[in-house]
């Protein structure tokens, strides 16, 4: 999964729906190695996935931490199905509060306008000083 990559099959976005985010893992390269280990240059796609995995983790464990507990003894699939749950989960709420704002309308056009007049106040007075040091004022 890579966020500079143009493909954008290649990353899980915060507004992916469940079903987008299980395809996008499910498509996600492994390799044939049975065993999960923690293995960046050796093992890519399954440490790619560890550090997903670990990126969400509530108790804040490595990727090598969490293959040799969490994944011991495991297979990729079930990785994949790990991961997959764990990121279903924990942007959940995210998808949630951001549906929520993209349909209040009347919210972010009131927040929008706050900013405008603060963003006005602040390049009023730069322009008043940029004027003042060229003699213009």
């Amino acid at each position: 999964m890579s966020k500079s990559d143009t493909n954008h099959q290649s990353c899980i976005d915060l507004t992916d729906t469940p079903d987008q985010i299980r395809a996008k893992i499910s498509k996600a390269t492994t390799d044939s190695i049975p065993e999960i280990s923690y293995d960046p240059l050796k093992r890519p796609g399954v440490s790619n996935l560890l550090e997903i995995y670990s990126a969400f983790d509530a108790l804040n464990r490595t990727p090598d931490e969490i293959s040799k507990t969490v994944f011991s003894g495991l297979k990729n699939q079930q990785l994949k199905e790990a991961t997959t749950n764990i990121l279903i989960e924990r942007l959940a709420p995210i998808k949630a509060q951001f549906e929520k704002l993209q349909n209040d309308t009347g919210y972010i056009n009131q927040i929008l306008d706050e900013s405008a007049s603060k963003a006005s106040i602040v390049a009023n007075e730069t322009l008043l000083k940029a004027k003042k040091q060229l003699g213009l004022y």
